[in-house]
């Protein structure tokens, strides 16, 4: 591989994983408000308190959450212009760990399969 490429590798790096820390994050903070929306109308029918109170706490909420799916929208739409400009710079990827499946090795015509020996 030429320098130029092993650079471009290495930027690629640099920006991937806080890219992929912010997505867990962002999923992390919509899980979160579930759980505050959840305990708001657990709470509200365990006071047994009207609907129509704490409705503006309910509408701010609804709007956070909002905001945090039109975050995770345009985070996903950043790493997907990401993805394309790896594509477009030919940078290929040639480490899986546990965030994408190894890609299957081809099989040579005729290959004998591997024996132990002692």
């Amino acid at each position: 591989m030429s320098k130029l490429h092993d650079e471009r590798l290495e930027v690629g790096r640099t920006i991937a994983l806080p890219l992929r820390k912010l997505e867990a994050t962002i999923d992390s903070a919509i899980e979160q408000a579930g759980h505050v929306m959840i305990a708001m109308a657990a709470g509200r029918k365990r006071a047994k308190v009207a609907a129509a109170t704490g409705q503006d706490a309910f509408a701010a909420l609804g709007n956070t959450v909002a905001a945090l799916f039109e975050g995770r929208s345009t985070i996903v739409a950043c790493h997907q212009s990401l993805e394309q400009t790896r594509l477009d710079l030919n940078v290929r990827i040639d480490n899986y760990g546990d965030v994408a499946p190894k890609p299957p090795l081809p099989i040579t015509e005729g290959a004998q399969p591997l024996r132990i020996v002692a």
